[in-house]
C-alpha cells in the first residue's frame, strides 16, 4: 500500500484484488467526523427467564440439571441442562444436595464381593463373598471353590426349599440351605462349571464356560441340569466367545421375555423353542472390555464396552455410555466394571485411571436422561469388585466390595421420597424431633468423611465467543438454609484459558440468597468494578462441618445459581464524510470518482480507508448525494463509513 502522507483535507480509499491496489483520493467538502462505536448489546438469559428482572445485565441460570454430567464447553441453548462434573447431587431440578452417605466396613480379610439378598423365614440376608468365603450377613458360611463368576441368585422350582446359588467358572456352582446353614460346593464329576445363572420360565437356567446351555427344575444341594440340544448335540455359543452374563430380555420378534446370554463380543438371543442361539444385530465388537457389565433397566438392555454403555430396546441400539460428549475427568475415565438395575436408577460402577499408584473409581446413577455422580473414591492397591443393591436389615443400601482388605463400601438410598427436599425433610423429622437414627447406623456405627462435595458448571462463552463480556456477581440460592454453623459454601471460578481456579468468595452463614460480586471493592463507595472474560466456568463447594452422617438431615439444598454479566461489542469507528466530487481531483473526473464510489458500496470485500496516514479496513454502507442550488450541476456526495475491526470475532486479552 501507498506510504503517502495523506492531507488532512483529503480521503484515500482503496480497493484491493489479491494483486493490485486500486487507490482513489477524494477532496473533503468539510472535516471528516469520527464517532466512536461500542455499543451494548442486548442482554439475554440462559435458562429461568422468569428468575431475571433486570433490564441491561444478561443472566446465566442453572436450576435444572437433569441432563447430567459430561459438557466442558456449553452450546448456549443446547446444554443448558448438563454440567462438567460433580459429586453434588443433581439429579432433581432446584434441589441440589449432598448425596446420601457412605459407610465403609470390612469383611474378611481379602477380595470382597457383593452377591445379592435372599429372604428367608421373615427376614432378609445378605450374602458376600470375602477371600472366598460365603457370608451370610457378617456370618462365614464356608469356603466356595473358588471366586464367583456372577451375582448370585435364589432358586426353589418345584423344591420346598429354596436355595442360594454362587455361579464359579471353572470351579463349578455351590448352593447354600440357610435352613441346616450349609454350604455345598459342586465342581467334580458331572456338575457344570457354571459362569452365570438366570430364573426364565419356572426353570434355573445357566450357561457353563464351554459356551453350553442348561435348566434345571428343582432345587437340590447338587442340582440336576440338563443340556438344551438340537438334534442330540448340546447347543452352546461359538467358542471363540466367551459368556459373561444372562439376562431375561424381550424378543424383538414375539415381545416375550426370553434368555439373552451377554458374551465377551456380542450378545445373543436364546430361542428355547429350537433351541437355538442368535446373535443380535450391531452388537458385534472388538473392544477388549465388551460385555464386562450388563443390566436390565426400564424396558432396556445395557451392555459396556469400556465407557460406552450400549442400550437395547428390543430393536434399536444406542450409546448412552459415560464416554459421551466430553466424558469424565481425566483420573476418572477408565472403564465400566459392573451394573445394577435399581428402583428409581442403573448404578455404574467406573474403574478409572491409576496415577501413582492410586486408582480411582467413581459411583454413576442413570435416570434415563442423565449421568449423575454420587460417589468419587481411590484405593491404594487392588481396585474395585463388584456391586449389589440390598434390602437386609431394613434398609435400601448400594454395595460395592474392593479387591483387597476385605474392604466393602455401602450407599444409604431412599426409601420413601427419592427427591433431596423431601428426604432431608423426613430426616429432620427423624434425628431432631424423634432422636431415631436407626436409619443411619450401620454395623460399624457411625462413620466420619471429611469430604467436600462440589459442582463443576463447564465453561459458558453465551454464544458470544471472542467477545468480551463483564462479570457482576453470582447469586447461590438455597431454599433450605445449612443448619450448623461452619458448614461453609464457597464459589469459585476460572475464565478463558486458565487452570486454576480462583475463589470469589465462601461464607459459613448461607442464607436464602448468597451473592458474590466480582472484582474489588472500592473503599468509599463500596462498590465492584467486576472483571472481563470471554468464557467464564464455576466450581460451587460445600464442606462439611461434623462430618456426620446425620447432619444430612439439617444441610443445605440448592436451588439455582444465577450469574449476571454484561455483553459488549468490541470497538470500532464510524465515519461520516463529505466529499466535494464537483470538479476533477489527482486526475480523476467526478464521473470516475462518483463510480469508484459506488463499487465500494456494493463490493464483496472490504474497502481500505487511510485518513491522516492511517490505514482503517471499512464498508462504505452508504452514499448520498448533495445537489447544488439552482442551475448549479456541482455535487457533494455523504458517505457513511463503518470500520470493521481486525479483532472483531477473536479473543482479546483482559
Amino acid at each position: 500500500m501507498s506510504n503517502t502522507v495523506v492531507d488532512p483535507e483529503e480521503l484515500l480509499l482503496a480497493s484491493w484484488n489479491g494483486s493490485t491496489l486500486t487507490e482513489r483520493r477524494f477532496k473533503l467538502a468539510q472535516p471528516l467526523q469520527v464517532t466512536a462505536v461500542d455499543r451494548m448489546v442486548g442482554k439475554i438469559t440462559i435458562g429461568d427467564y422468569t428468575r431475571d428482572s433486570n433490564d441491561l445485565l444478561s443472566s446465566w441460570v442453572i436450576s435444572d440439571l437433569t441432563g447430567g454430567h459430561g459438557i466442558a464447553d456449553h452450546q448456549a441453548g443446547v446444554t443448558d441442562n448438563r454440567y462438567r462434573f460433580g459429586t453434588i447431587y443433581t439429579r432433581y431440578p432446584s434441589q441440589w444436595s449432598k448425596p446420601y452417605y457412605i459407610t465403609d466396613t470390612t469383611i474378611g480379610s481379602n477380595a470382597v464381593y457383593p452377591m445379592g439378598d435372599m429372604y428367608y423365614s421373615g427376614t432378609w440376608y445378605r450374602f458376600t463373598v470375602s477371600n472366598n468365603t460365603l457370608y451370610q450377613n457378617t456370618t462365614s458360611r464356608g469356603a466356595l471353590t473358588g471366586q464367583p463368576a456372577d451375582k448370585g441368585i435364589v432358586f426353589a422350582g418345584t423344591a420346598t426349599q429354596p436355595l442360594f446359588y454362587v455361579a464359579q467358572g471353572s470351579n463349578g456352582y455351590s448352593t447354600f440351605d440357610p435352613s441346616t446353614n450349609t454350604l455345598t460346593n459342586n465342581n467334580t464329576g458331572g456338575d457344570i462349571d457354571a459362569q452365570s445363572f438366570l430364573l426364565w420360565d419356572d426353570k434355573l437356567l445357566a450357561i457353563d464356560n464351554g459356551n453350553a446351555m442348561y435348566y434345571a427344575t428343582t432345587a437340590a444341594a447338587t442340582t440336576t441340569f440338563t443340556a438344551y440340544t438340537l438334534g442330540g448335540t448340546t447347543v452352546r455359543l461359538p467358542r471363540q466367545y466367551e459368556a459373561k452374563k444372562l439376562h431375561a430380555f424381550y424378543s424383538g420378534r414375539t415381545g416375550d421375555l426370553v434368555p439373552y446370554a451377554v458374551t465377551d463380543q456380542n450378545v445373543w438371543m436364546f430361542d428355547p423353542e429350537v433351541p437355538t442361539f442368535k446373535p443380535v444385530p450391531d452388537f458385534e465388537s472388538v473392544h477388549p472390555r465388551f460385555g464386562i457389565a450388563s443390566a436390565v433397566w426400564r424396558g432396556e438392555l445395557y451392555v459396556s464396552a469400556g465407557m460406552d454403555i450400549l442400550a437395547f430396546n428390543g430393536d434399536v441400539i444406542r450409546n448412552v455410555g459415560l464416554s459421551r460428549d466430553d466424558g469424565l475427568p481425566f483420573r476418572y475415565q477408565g472403564w465400566v466394571r459392573d451394573m445394577v438395575s435399581g428402583q428409581n436408577a442403573l448404578y455404574a460402577l467406573v474403574v478409572g485411571a491409576t496415577i501413582s499408584s492410586t486408582t480411582y473409581y467413581s459411583v454413576h446413577e442413570w435416570s434415563g436422561f442423565g449421568w449423575h455422580c454420587i460417589y468419587t473414591g481411590s484405593v491404594s492397591s487392588g481396585t474395585v469388585s463388584e456391586m449389589a443393591l440390598s434390602r437386609a436389615g431394613d434398609t435400601y443400601k448400594l454395595y460395592w466390595g474392593h479387591t483387597v482388605g476385605g474392604a466393602i463400601y455401602n450407599q444409604q438410598l431412599p426409601e420413601t421420597f427419592t427427591n433431596p427436599r423431601e428426604s432431608l425433610a423426613e430426616y429432620e423429622y427423624a434425628n431432631l424431633i424423634l432422636g431415631d437414627f436407626t436409619n443411619e447406623v450401620n454395623a460399624g456405627g457411625f462413620d466420619y468423611f471429611n469430604t467436600t462435595y462440589y459442582l463443576e458448571t463447564g465453561f459458558n462463552d453465551f454464544g458470544m465467543r471472542g467477545y468480551r463480556k463483564i462479570a457482576n456477581a453470582v447469586q447461590i440460592n438455597i431454599p433450605t438454609a445449612m443448619g450448623n454453623s461452619g458448614e461453609t459454601l464457597t464459589v469459585k471460578y476460572r475464565i478463558d484459558n486458565t487452570e486454576a481456579w480462583t475463589t470469589l468468595g465462601t461464607t459459613s452463614t448461607p442464607s436464602y440468597r448468597n451473592v458474590f460480586q466480582f472484582g474489588t471493592v472500592h473503599s468509599d463507595s463500596g462498590l465492584y468494578q467486576g472483571i472481563g472474560f470471554e468464557k467464564i466456568e464455576f466450581r460451587i463447594e460445600i464442606a462439611d462441618y461434623l462430618q456426620q452422617p446425620f447432619i444430612y438431615s439439617t444441610s443445605m439444598s440448592i436451588d439455582s445459581i444465577v450469574f449476571s454479566f454484561l455483553k459488549l461489542m468490541n470497538p470500532s469507528e464510524s465515519y461520516n464524510a463529505v466529499v466535494d466530487t464537483t470538479d476533477t481531483w489527482h486526475d480523476y473526473s467526478p464521473a470516475k470518482q462518483l463510480d469508484f464510489l459506488e463499487d465500494q458500496r456494493t463490493a464483496a470485500q472490504f474497502t481500505f480507508m487511510k485518513y491522516q496516514d492511517t490505514w482503517k479496513r471499512v464498508r462504505v454502507a452508504q452514499m448520498t448525494s448533495i445537489e447544488a442550488s439552482g442551475q448549479d450541476t456541482r455535487s457533494q456526495v455523504q458517505l457513511s463509513i463503518v470500520e470493521i475491526p481486525t479483532t472483531l470475532g477473536l479473543p482479546e486479552s483482559s
